[in-house]
């Protein structure tokens, strides 16, 4: 159980350098290509999606340990 706790604080985390690398690179919007301003956006969103599956993942394995009276 201590393991998926670190991972929901490493999620937690990570939801704010999300943020914070969007607040920068809306910042910087005006000097970056459209394209690379992109890019980067798509990028910071598909490692939240990660992070958020992992977090789920964890979730879902701690439910089996716990169901299945480990």
């Amino acid at each position: 159980m201590n393991l998926a706790h670190e991972i929901e604080k490493y999620e937690e985390r990570l939801d704010d350098v999300k943020l914070e690398a969007l607040r920068r690179l809306t910042v910087r919007e005006k000097k970056t290509s459209p394209l690379t301003y992109l890019q980067i956006r798509d990028f910071i969103f598909l490692l939240d999606m990660i992070a958020d599956a992992a977090e789920n993942a964890s979730d879902i394995i701690t439910a089996m340990i716990v169901k299945s009276g480990a």
